[in-house]
């Protein structure tokens, strides 16, 4: 059967999940993301063409936002945003001489996160609006009235 690459990541993700967190199974993972354990079967089973992002997310979110953003869209091979930052040879010294941590890294990982709810609300809110002028059509058809 097809197999999209999200469904690939998401076999990655858990296989991460199982063997570095406290969730042992589909129903750990979905009882703390707040999804639906048959979703998480169906996917593994190969029964769904592609796992949704909103899926990935509500994961990634539920294990503190480990896994880069831009792996779960399939656009990174670093799975982890842990990986994603600089070995401490290669962060920036302060003028004392020490080691000072660079959050670029995971502030641009926030900011995919933030962006991808943003896209995803924007939609939302298309299709919300396409849904109220077809009802005003037909209230306006029923009613006799050219607009409401």
């Amino acid at each position: 059967m097809f197999k999209a690459k999200e469904n690939e990541i998401f076999k990655q993700m858990l296989d991460w999940i199982y063997a570095n967190t406290e969730a042992h199974n589909q129903s750990d993972v979905a009882r703390r993301a707040g999804v639906n354990v048959m979703t998480i079967s169906r996917a593994l089973n190969g029964k769904v063409k592609k796992v949704k992002q909103e899926t990935l997310r509500k994961i990634n979110n539920a294990f503190g936002n480990v896994f880069n953003p831009e792996w779960l869209r399939g656009g990174s091979d670093t799975m982890l945003v842990a990986d994603l930052q600089p070995s401490s040879s290669d962060a920036p010294t302060d003028s004392s001489g020490g080691d000072t941590p660079t959050t670029n890294s995971l502030i641009n990982a926030v900011l995919a996160a933030k962006d991808e709810t943003i896209a995803s609300l924007k939609r939302e809110l298309d299709a919300k609006d396409a849904l109220i002028s077809l009802l005003r059509e037909q209230l306006a058809k029923r009613t006799g009235l050219s607009k409401v």
